[in-house]
């Protein structure tokens, strides 16, 4: 379940709106500004909203660029910056605030505030003749990065400010320079990324910039700018999973079992039964030995089991019958008769569940087979770095994973959103 982040209280807000009021200067104002989208990207971090911490780190970029760009008017009062740049800081405070508040409409609110980090930006003057850096990416490293990633910085006059990324190894390797744009090799190793969680690292980069005094500027001094470049990675590990796997099926219930015996009465013939039949819901197994179980007898005997004559539901067998001798008492003499009974092996079928215990890890880099057959139902539950519990079952779509059914297993493969790649 979604939980509010951070929130300024009612007075640190009331007291933000009235220093504004009051001519507080446009650095102060920033200054205060900077730290609430700071506490929010922190936020959004630990819940593992990746988008709104992406569209907070695009707001922070753009509330430095645009005070390393207008660093002269720092001291002015809020008052006295255009009415565009105001207007533009006044919406990021609001949509902050609302990013705290509003859980159920955040995804929007994230674009929005990433729009109006756009706006901040182009509000910025070209026409100085400093050196600053407007936009970097990316803000968000994909899991499958590799051993490195390129960053591109995009800037005003970049070139003349000899751009140098500081890593903890030393300078990073730079690829291009312009006017423009300047481009880095970073270690994936720079940033220790976190297996379980969204992991936020800062690199700096330094360059250099013409004196705000025109005297400085006619002898070519320069002030040496750090910007902080705060980027956020994602973790490694893309998920857990845990649940079952079902599979219903019915299967033989067998047990011995021997008929009623049936009578067989004439004179030298055979005699076939009826279809002697199983109790009800059951069927006999022709494939176990069938037999005849004699009973009394008076010149008759059990003969044999007519197989061609039966099915599952009943079984014909045949009785042999003599006739027994002539006597004074009945001088035409009798019919001889056997009794028989059959015995073998009886089933029926009964409903049957057999369940599989299913658990395990999904990494970015790799697809994450479970081993289930077509006839199985899976009943998973995969819980994402992000916070989110989505249940699997059969072939599903999420925003970080397919699901795929093979004859013999289900896949799960990762997927890297599209807007994360730069």
């Amino acid at each position: 379940m979604a939980t509010a982040l951070w929130s300024p209280s009612p007075l640190l807000h009331a007291q933000i709106v009235e220093k504004a009021a009051a001519g507080v200067t446009t650095g102060i104002f920033l200054d205060q500004l900077f730290t609430k989208v700071s506490h929010l990207m922190t936020e959004a971090r630990n819940a593992g909203d990746y988008l709104l911490a992406r569209s907070a780190l695009e707001a922070l970029n753009a509330i430095d660029a645009w005070q390393k760009a207008n660093s002269k008017i720092l001291k002015d009062g809020l008052d006295q910056i255009d009415k565009t740049s105001k207007a533009n800081f006044d919406r990021a405070q609001q949509l902050v605030d609302t990013a705290n508040i509003d859980v159920a409409h955040r995804l929007e609110t994230a674009a929005q505030i990433t729009d109006n980090a756009n706006q901040i930006i182009e509000s910025i003057p070209l026409g100085s003749y400093q050196t600053y850096v407007l936009r970097y990416q990316p803000r968000i490293i994909p899991p499958n990065a590799g051993d490195h990633f390129i960053i591109r910085i995009r800037g005003v006059r970049l070139d003349k400010g000899d751009p140098q990324l500081k890593l903890s190894t030393g300078p990073a390797k730079r690829d291009l320079i312009g006017p423009q744009e300047v481009q880095f090799t970073v270690p994936m190793s720079e940033l220790s990324v976190d297996p379980d969680a969204l992991t936020r690292r800062s690199l700096k980069i330094t360059y250099s910039t013409p004196k705000e005094s025109w005297f400085a500027r006619l002898f070519g001094q320069r002030d040496e700018v750090t910007r902080e470049l705060p980027i956020i990675a994602l973790p490694t590990k893309l998920a857990t999973y845990q649940g079952q796997a079902l599979r219903h099926f019915t299967k033989p219930d067998k047990r011995p079992y021997q008929s009623p015996e049936e009578s067989f009465r004439g004179r030298h013939t055979n005699i076939p039964s009826l279809p002697i039949k199983p109790p009800a819901g059951w069927q006999w197994d022709l494939t176990q030995p069938l037999s005849l179980v004699p009973g009394q007898a008076d010149n008759g005997h059990c003969s044999h089991i007519d197989l061609n004559a039966s099915t599952q539901d009943g079984v014909v067998i045949v009785g042999h019958v003599d006739e027994r001798g002539r006597t004074w008492q009945y001088p035409n003499g009798g019919d001889g008769w056997t009794n028989c009974a059959l015995a073998g092996t009886i089933y029926r079928l009964i409903p049957d569940i057999e369940t599989k215990v299913i658990n395990g890890a999904i990494y970015w880099t790799k697809d994450e087979p479970i081993s289930i057959s077509a006839d199985f139902v899976p009943d998973i539950q995969v819980n994402t770095f992000d916070k989110r519990s989505v249940k699997v079952t059969g072939t599903e779509t999420d925003t970080f994973f397919t699901v795929h059914r093979n004859p013999d297993s289900l896949i799960i493969k990762p997927k890297v959103p599209e807007d994360l790649i730069n």
